[in-house]
């Protein structure tokens, strides 16, 4: 009688558990590798969104540090205008003059080639974007033209900004201001003495046409999202490993300054342009002998008798003239016996040295 020879092998049910274990070893590698990927993804965008905050402000920082007082019509080179977007949450503006360098790209300047502007208009700004963003834009005008806050060319610095917050402080020339307003704001005419407050008051909005100056110290805002992919912010959010992804960074600007009184900002900003002409000239003297005519008119003085009377002539005769500027000019110098006395002047010479 023959033997059934016995033989061995899987059956189907083993090889269906086979299969089962091995795919769910496979799919838990697979989602360690995956998570590992996400993770790796969410910390470099992050690290990315951290740089570009402070690379932000640090551009906007080199644009005010060169801020220029410009001679425009009315004083009106530096605005800065507050614009709510909802809640907290800011849109504002800047627009003013740097003396920045600036890329011109216009070929009939340039000749095709890139040429550095000494001086240009700035616009810090924002627009809407997607997914419910706000875009911060650079307007760059190389060169000055008659309107400063329009034309040039559009940048743009980043497309996820959530806020952006500006505000202001400094002096108060009050352009533009009667008198009256002036002297009611500064607590004149009231009878009693305005008391000094240190405290630091900080404003939403500046105009330079009615303050007069550039803000002495600027303070910037900044809240901006990192570009995650949305899948991975779910997942981060879903399993509490994240709260908010919203970065704010905050710096203080500190402006150059230059400020003049009133009168002169004013006489600055509406100069038609005309040079007062000279009406002091050098007469025939003895002054004039010694300082060959030191007036500053077109005429030089030439040799003459024994003791020139000199009028209006600034060189050392007894009798300083009678033009007001040789007079300040005589006693700028310390020359010329004039009897009269000016104490700003005494102190740049040392004392009061003229009896």
């Amino acid at each position: 009688m023959r033997r059934r020879e016995e033989t061995s092998g899987f059956t189907l049910i083993e090889l269906m558990i086979a299969i089962t274990i091995s795919a769910m070893v496979f799919l838990g590698i697979f989602g360690v590798i995956r998570s590992g990927i996400n993770t790796q993804m969410f910390v470099r965008e992050m690290s990315d969104a951290g740089r570009q905050g402070p690379a932000i402000l640090q551009q906007i920082t080199a644009d005010l540090h060169n801020a220029a007082f410009y001679n425009f019509k009315d004083n009106l080179f530096f605005v800065g205008k507050p614009l709510e977007v909802g809640g907290d949450n800011r849109a504002d503006q800047l627009h003013f003059i740097t003396h920045r360098g600036s890329l011109v790209a216009d070929p009939a300047i340039s000749d095709q080639e890139d040429v550095l502007a000494p001086i240009a208009e700035v616009s810090w700004m924002l627009r809407k974007g997607r997914e419910g963003f706000l875009e911060l834009v650079r307007r760059e005008q190389p060169y000055v033209d008659d309107h400063p806050f329009s034309g040039g060319y559009l940048r743009l610095i980043s497309d996820r900004v959530i806020s952006f917050r500006v505000q202001y402080t400094g002096w108060n020339l009050g352009y533009g201001e009667d008198e009256e307003e002036n002297a009611s704001t500064n607590g004149e005419g009231n009878g009693e003495d305005s008391e000094e407050d240190d405290t630091l008051v900080w404003e939403d909005e500046w105009d330079s046409s009615k303050k007069g100056c550039l803000p002495s110290a600027i303070k910037i805002e900044l809240v901006i999202s990192p570009d995650v992919d949305p899948d991975v912010m779910k997942r981060m959010r879903r399993d509490n490993r994240i709260a908010n992804l919203d970065r704010s960074y905050f710096d203080i600007v500190l402006l150059p300054q230059f400020r003049e009184d009133v009168i002169t900002v004013r006489e600055t900003a509406d100069w038609d342009g005309d040079h007062p002409i000279p009406t002091n000239q050098g007469t025939v003297g003895a002054n004039a002998a010694r300082g060959r005519g030191r007036g500053n008119g077109p005429q030089s003085g030439t040799a003459g008798g024994a003791r020139g009377q000199g009028t209006g002539n600034q060189g050392r005769g007894n009798q300083p003239g009678n033009n007001a500027g040789a007079n300040f000019l005589n006693q700028l110098r310390g020359s010329g016996r004039n009897t009269g006395s000016n104490p700003f002047l005494n102190q740049l010479q040392g004392g009061n040295r003229r009896r």
